[in-house]
């Protein structure tokens, strides 16, 4: 479906297909709520800032809007990186942990939960790959693409990354 994000309804619409693609995929790449909510806010305004600048005769809608999420998540690690350059104390409990608050507890399911806290335990970069693969069921040659890898890489990374969190998984979510 095309969407005129340039116009208040057609943004609302967009907003409405896109928000929970966006949010899940930047969850699962931080692995935080707070950081979460704060960049997926962030990628919304540079989207609505930016709405009249989109030009469908260079690229899709779906392009532009993954390559904005793309660059915000690398200024997210760069800031990241340059607090810890700064002061590592101030980072102390930061990081992609899952902080589940009473509020979060009573909405995500034991078994998610520990999902979560497993991929935890993953590198970025598997993480990532492990998330395009199972949470947006893209094919090894798709995410290779996306990540600017080999296809053969991208099956070594989930053979190896699967490998790590079935070692590491309560033998009820293993199977």
């Amino acid at each position: 479906m095309e969407y005129d994000i340039t116009t208040e309804d057609g943004f609302s619409a967009f907003y409405e297909a896109y928000y929970s693609r966006v949010y899940n995929h930047i969850y699962y790449r931080l692995l935080s709520r707070e950081d979460t909510e704060d960049t997926v806010s962030e990628i919304f305004m540079k989207i609505a800032r930016n709405a009249h600048g989109f030009d469908r005769a260079k690229s899709s809608l779906n392009t532009w809007v993954w390559n904005i999420t793309k660059n915000v998540l690398i200024d997210f690690f760069r800031k990241k990186k340059a607090l810890v350059l700064v002061d590592p104390q101030d980072m102390e409990g930061y990081g992609p942990r899952v902080d589940f608050d009473d509020e979060y507890e009573k909405i995500v399911s034991p078994k998610r939960k520990a999902v979560y806290l497993l991929l935890q335990e993953l590198p970025e970069r598997s993480r990532q790959v492990v998330y395009y693969k199972f949470f947006e069921e893209r094919t090894n040659r798709e995410i290779a693409q996306l990540l600017d890898m080999n296809d053969s890489t991208v099956g070594t990374v989930i053979s190896r990354a699967l490998a790590k969190l079935k070692s590491i998984a309560p033998t009820d979510l293993r199977g």
